[in-house]
């Protein structure tokens, strides 16, 4: 009976070495045919393809990329233990949340060389583009890409793909190019290097695995408030506005990351009668929970002018930069509040709310309410 019992136990073992073997070689192949496919959009085809072969990550309520953080409507800051280390600095953000703030407060430190959004598509280290339209609502901005100043070189190692493809990678994901990107304007920085993404929540598990000692700072905003701010003034989208017809007031790529982001996690895909806000929220969700679930700092807009002060010091305490309200209270300037009650009413955005709340709930496998 020992003898049996013994030899089951051998073929398990041996059954369950089999199966690592067999994900070893199969992630080795991948990597070596995402190498030979140079350009982002040949790697999108070739994950659908070899998905299922490969066991690229797909939402699943038992393996979640992330877990799922609290509903908002109330969040604060919470104390972060101190570090003196100049370590890179990371700010992670969707659009419109305050992030071009946060990068112009650090652009004002000694010692700091910030980047202004590195994935942009209009590549910052090429002159033609430095001080070129800059957004008037980023007060007291006169330039996006002083930083990258000498850098035209960068432009070998730059892919447009960034900023709408892959747009989900986990620790496990490949990307040499990005990687040597990244790590060159570390290098190149004079003293600390912060680098202000909003393309990189839904990475920053492939950010920790690449730059372990990096400080990845989440910055997130009310989602109303944040709605009405990427739609900006004057739009002509309306409450009955449909995601079928939302195209022209579509400024911030809202459908082009969902037509992305729908391989991992399925429930993004809406009916075209559904209403953006919908799928603005859901993104915003998922953002925020991934932004809490690999940050070592997560705060809000909100708290960031409310009590600048008090934020600043955590920021501090976090990076090991010193943000000084008393030299940069100047740049701040109160935002106006509560534009979104001038777009619909509370219940127009609570009933869309609870429904994407509802979603999440289902695909987390957890009870609603």
């Amino acid at each position: 009976m020992t003898k049996r019992f013994a030899l089951q136990a051998s073929c398990v073992k041996y059954g369950d070495q089999r199966q690592k073997g067999d994900r070893v070689i199969k992630t080795a192949l991948f990597h070596l045919f995402s190498r030979l496919v140079t350009s982002y959009r040949g790697k999108r085809l070739l994950e659908d393809t070899l998905s299922p072969a490969f066991g690229q990550p797909r939402f699943t309520a038992d393996t979640p990329p992330f877990p799922l953080s609290p509903a908002p409507r109330a969040t604060t800051v919470e104390e972060i233990p101190a570090t003196l280390s100049k370590t890179p600095v990371f700010i992670t953000a969707r659009f419109r949340s305050g992030s071009s703030f946060l990068w112009h407060l650090f652009n004002h430190c000694e010692n700091v060389t910030a980047y202004y959004e590195p994935l942009n598509e209009r590549r910052w280290f090429l002159s033609s583009e430095t001080g070129r339209d800059v957004d008037p609502t980023h007060r007291g901005v006169s330039s996006y890409g002083l930083s990258y100043d000498g850098m035209a070189d960068l432009a070998s190692l730059f892919d447009d793909g960034w900023g709408s493809v892959r747009l989900f990678m986990d620790a496990a994901a490949h990307d040499a190019r990005l990687e040597t990107y990244i790590n060159a304007l570390i290098d190149r920085s004079q003293g600390q290097p912060v680098l202000q993404f909003n393309r990189m929540d839904f990475r920053l598990d492939w950010v920790k695995s690449r730059f372990p000692t990096a400080k990845i700072i989440h910055l997130t905003r009310d989602p109303r408030e944040q709605w009405i701010s990427m739609l900006g003034p004057d739009s002509g989208c309306t409450p009955e506005t449909s995601l079928k017809a939302f195209a022209p007031y579509d400024r911030f790529y809202l459908k082009t990351w969902a037509r992305d982001l729908v391989r991992v996690f399925p429930f993004l895909a809406l009916d075209d009668s559904d209403r953006p806000y919908l799928l603005h929220y859901l993104i915003w969700r998922l953002s925020d929970s991934a932004g809490r679930a690999f940050s070592d700092l997560s705060l809000t807009f909100e708290a960031l002018v409310g009590s600048p002060e008090k934020t600043l010091g955590l920021i501090s305490k976090t990076t090991g930069t010193v943000l000084d309200y008393a030299n940069l209270h100047p740049l701040f300037i109160p935002p106006d509040t509560e534009k979104w009650k001038r777009f619909a009413e509370e219940n127009w955005f609570a009933a869309l709310e609870a429904r994407g709340e509802r979603l999440l709930a289902a695909a987390y496998g957890k009870p609603y309410g």
